[in-house]
């Protein structure tokens, strides 16, 4: 369950960004105005041809979404947000969105996630085979472009900080979506999980000239 209070600690003179606890995991403290955020996360319906493209914040998911939506279109380009074209799933109950309800959204739903795998919802044999594709990027790259991000969300975050105090936080686990290696390691255990969609996109990529390397 989402929490009601909102919690934003302190080490010496700098202060954390404002944060909920969601599941047990960290987010930003916007999720506090949403109403049955963690209870929509439990009840989600999968789907067999529903895609989550997941990797902790200022890892490269953005990027990706703009690939994986051209390798799904026929690598048409495209110059409508991309954020429309593959929806953020964490942001799909905001009451301000203008995007429409995702759980009524045509097939296939490209969805971007920033959740760790203990709180993805997830498909089964029994009831879909949706697919995951998890995008990791070294550490220091991801902590440099996460505090220039958190400077930029200043007013919303309310973090006032350093980059040495930051890239503390960001080894402790108290950035949002917690720890980077928790992250990783989380979606890296099953790796070598059935895996249907390496067959998908290899079809797909057949006559492309694109290679698509599995990472094996």
């Amino acid at each position: 369950m989402a929490s009601d209070e909102l919690i934003q600690e302190r080490d010496g003179e700098y202060r954390h960004g404002k944060a909920v606890m969601v599941r047990g995991v960290r987010m930003p403290h916007v999720y506090t105005y949403l109403t049955g955020f963690a209870e929509f996360i439990e009840n989600f319906t999968t789907k067999n041809d529903d895609v989550f493209i997941v990797g902790f914040p200022r890892s490269g998911t953005t990027w990706l979404q703009e690939v994986i939506w051209q390798i799904f279109n026929d690598g048409e380009i495209s110059r409508h947000p991309i954020g429309h074209r593959v929806q953020f799933f964490d942001e799909a109950k905001f009451p301000h969105t203008t995007q429409p309800d995702i759980t009524t959204r045509a097939s296939p739903r490209l969805m971007k996630t920033h959740q760790p795998f203990h709180a993805i919802p997830k498909g089964t044999s029994e009831n879909s085979r949706c697919k995951y594709i998890y995008v990791a990027r070294n550490p220091f790259n991801v902590v440099v472009s996460y505090y220039n991000f958190d400077l930029k969300m200043a007013p919303v975050t309310d973090y006032d900080g350093p980059f040495e105090y930051f890239a503390d936080m960001f080894i402790k686990g108290t950035t949002y979506w917690g720890s980077w290696t928790e992250h990783v390691l989380g979606w890296w255990k099953h790796k070598d999980d059935d895996n249907r969609f390496e067959k998908e996109v290899l079809g797909k990529l057949d006559g492309s000239g694109l290679q698509f390397d599995l990472g094996r």
